[in-house]
């Protein structure tokens, strides 16, 4: 069966298709560019954890953002990789209107943009730094 439109009664239209929906809708989808940013709490995990993450950051680019209203703030987003593990927060400053996005029900996304290690004066060492590009995915 290919791509075929109905008409089910006079107020009912479907299509039926082979495609997935993600296929035929992926031609209407726009991503608006918001903002750049970075994953704030990173450096709070536990080293190991730090250089996977680091890692997979970098290589796959995309990360996933949910809300996640907390004691401190509700405007919280927090930062998943793909493979479902937390990297941290979106940072404090950028997060109030990107969290009214997604509560108003829009989809919003981050790619890694970024992935690079920065000295540390006070320690001595390196920290990593997780920088993002967030959008909009509008259809």
């Amino acid at each position: 069966m290919a791509n075929e439109l109905r008409i089910n009664d006079e107020t009912a239209i479907s299509l039926y298709s082979e495609k997935k929906i993600e296929e035929l809708i992926k031609p209407l989808k726009k991503e608006i560019f918001l903002t750049n940013s970075y994953v704030a709490g990173f450096t709070a995990l536990p080293e190991s954890d730090r250089e996977e993450l680091f890692k997979e950051a970098g290589l796959s680019g995309e990360l996933v953002l949910k809300r996640e209203p907390n004691d401190f703030s509700e405007d919280t987003i927090r930062v998943y990789g793909l493979s479902g593990k937390p990297l941290g927060y979106v940072a404090d400053k950028d997060n109030e209107i990107l969290a009214r996005l997604m509560d108003a029900g829009k989809s919003i996304k981050a790619v890694c943009n970024t992935c690079l290690t920065t000295k540390d004066e006070e320690e001595g060492g390196y920290l990593p730094y997780v920088g993002i590009a967030v959008y909009l995915v509008d259809f």
